[in-house]
């Protein structure tokens, strides 16, 4: 299975996570990241990410790959976290 960690490019600095409620979240990462010069070329993609507590991360992701082309985008977390 091919790994690609150059696809997607953080724009801007965000405030950690774990400070944020779930709509906080949201807002922080909106427009947070971006396709490195439309670089896919798979058909599917799995993203990997640390902690899995709202899924504002993968979410976001997932919106610019899709936008990039990709058809079929999945997720997988090595952690749940819980909101406090």
């Amino acid at each position: 299975m091919p790994v690609e960690t150059e696809i997607i490019r953080r724009n801007k600095d965000t405030v950690a996570m774990k400070q944020l409620n779930a709509l906080k979240r949201k807002k922080n990462l909106l427009k947070a990241f971006s396709l490195q010069n439309n670089v896919v070329q798979f058909r599917k993609v799995l993203i990997v990410d640390d902690i899995y507590t709202t899924g504002t991360t993968m979410d976001e992701v997932a919106k610019v790959l899709k936008e990039g082309g990709v058809d079929e985008i999945f997720g997988l977390s090595v952690c749940i976290g819980e909101m406090q």
